[in-house]
């Protein structure tokens, strides 16, 4: 072969693959998290889908007919959010008298998902099944709770307990000659009998906190009880509520931002032409308070150029900025208005609206991002009420829309017609996708596989979007000088904030020590300078 033929087998073979892996990840409906569908059967199942054919043979060689077995399997629970052994445990809770509608007999098995091998325990047990029935313990109203977790939940508990990995999990329920007559799996994905969600009980990682200026875990509770249940406003977001709360919603993950420090809120909407929506707001009282909007393009959010950062907000009439050099910080009046408009913005920015947003006539579906930094000592994460008791709190912005016509909305009417559904954050760059950037072709021949990105001797360097920083870092010095650097931020970035980042492997030794002069800091807040440094 040629080397333009074996580059081109290459490329069809990473399709093929990719186009494999999404077959088997969308088998079937989602009920409660689990897969309900079939993906095995004869000829004239397949009817020429080779790729359905493929996904099946992934999943697990030899399946069974629908009519013979059904096999249903999931990697997320009930929320979407990935099952790691390594981060939580799980229990899964079948009512009384529902357990899987069979003829023959029932199983649940457990597997590494990065390997789809069994895994190995302490008490020799992959699965639980309907032959196991007589010596699990059931609970006082009959129902059966299964306990999926790497350690014991207990020896009272551990008839029950099916032992997961030390990472991410596979799961999968078989249910061998189903029932036809209700309650049944079938039809599958709309049955009368659903799978139990695997429902998540403890975070492995709830710790307390640890350097000054951590949130407690009580002030993440409190912020999160105060502030979690708004339709349009999602959140909060963060390291430490997405890493100490019991339970967080799939959009409390932080994704690539790992700060203590930060609480965000967020939500998604869209605007009509020459729509208006007002946010009636309290600054907060933390050390940085922003309010920024995206779009989505290349998996990713971009700025859109219009935002705004505590100083920049005029306050109502009567009311203190906190954040401008010399106010009073602990001011107690302390209200401002925000307009987000469906319009264009004024070529001359002399007749820009006050504390006004302009997201453009054309409308689109836009991201919105709240941000909080290093809240006051003694107010919660989003810096409106006090960490430690109950008292007032001035709360999220109240909101009203206003349309071209000049109909006026309230608060339940601007989510019924702007908001959009928030979806959880996604990486945008799979570990998949990352493997091939590390081993692709046009990288510097002077990188290491091992260690790419990273050099021996790091440097540190200013962020400016994923395709220059990060992807053009695999590239050498004369490649990367090619690739536009100049423009709005991605991923989610704040664009009143530089961002600086240095890349490092332990290929090159197992500390690395940096030495520099902190940025300057105003005190309180008496000149201007860096708001925050982290």
């Amino acid at each position: 072969m040629t080397p333009q033929m074996m580059e081109a087998m290459g490329d069809a073979i990473k399709a093929a693959l990719a186009k494999i892996n999404h077959t088997a990840e969308t088998v079937g409906k989602d009920v409660n998290g689990w897969h309900v569908g079939s993906a095995a059967g004869d000829r004239t199942f397949y009817n020429g889908n080779w790729a359905l054919r493929a996904a099946a043979a992934k999943l697990g060689i030899y399946g069974n007919s629908e009519a013979e077995a059904v096999h249903l399997f999931t990697k997320h629970d009930a929320n979407g959010i990935v099952l790691d052994g390594a981060k939580h445990t799980y229990q899964m809770t079948v009512p009384a008298g529902q357990l899987p509608p069979v003829n023959a007999f029932w199983s649940i098995t457990m597997y590494d998902a990065r390997t789809q091998l069994l895994v190995d325990n302490p008490i020799n047990r992959y699965l639980i099944n309907s032959p196991m029935l007589p010596g699990l313990k059931k609970n006082a109203d009959g129902s059966l709770t299964v306990y999926l977790q790497k350690d014991s939940p207990g020896k009272d508990r551990e008839s029950s307990w099916l032992p997961a990995p030390d990472g991410p999990m596979f799961v999968v329920m078989r249910m061998y000659w189903p029932k036809t007559e209700a309650p049944s799996v079938y039809p599958l994905g709309d049955g009368a009998w659903k799978p139990p969600a695997l429902v998540h009980v403890r975070n492995l990682n709830a710790l307390d906190v640890r350097r000054f200026g951590d949130k407690s875990l009580e002030n993440i509770i409190r912020t999160d009880t105060r502030y979690g249940g708004d339709p349009l406003f999602h959140g909060p977001r963060g390291w430490g509520y997405w890493n100490y709360l019991e339970y967080p919603k799939p959009v409390q993950n932080p994704n690539l931002w790992p700060d203590m420090q930060s609480t965000y809120l967020i939500g998604t909407l869209a605007l009509p032409a020459g729509a208006t929506l007002q946010l009636n707001y309290t600054y907060p009282r933390t050390r940085y308070f922003s309010f920024a909007l995206y779009k989505e393009e290349n998996n990713t959010f971009v700025s859109i150029g219009e935002n705004l950062t505590g100083p920049q907000i005029e306050p109502d009439p009567g009311s203190t900025n906190p954040f401008r050099v010399g106010a009073n910080r602990l001011a107690d009046k302390r209200n401002f208005t925000l307009k987000i408009v469906a319009q264009d913005a004024p070529a001359d920015k002399a007749r820009r609206g006050a504390n006004t947003l302009y997201v453009g006539r054309s409308g689109g579906n836009l991201m919105f991002i709240n941000r909080a930094y290093l809240s006051d000592q003694g107010s919660d994460g989003a810096g409106w009420g006090p960490a430690d008791t109950t008292g007032p709190v001035a709360g999220l912005p109240t909101y009203s829309g206003l349309l071209a016509d000049g109909t006026k909305l309230n608060a339940a009417e601007v989510v019924k017609l702007f908001a959009r559904p928030m979806p959880a954050p996604k990486a945008p760059v799979t570990a998949q996708q990352w493997e091939q950037i590390v081993h692709a072709k046009g990288n510097d021949p002077s990188l290491d596989p091992a260690a790419a990105p990273a050099r021996k001797e790091p440097r540190w360097e200013k962020y400016w979007n994923i395709q220059y920083s990060i992807l053009g870092s695999f590239k050498t010095p004369e490649e990367r000088a090619k690739i536009k650097y100049a423009g709005p931020i991605d991923g989610g970035g704040d664009p009143e904030t530089q961002y600086m980042f240095v890349q490092l492997s332990r290929k090159f030794g197992p500390v690395y020590v940096m030495r520099g002069k902190m940025p300057t800091f105003p005190t309180p807040m008496l000149a201007p300078a860096a708001r925050a440094w982290k």
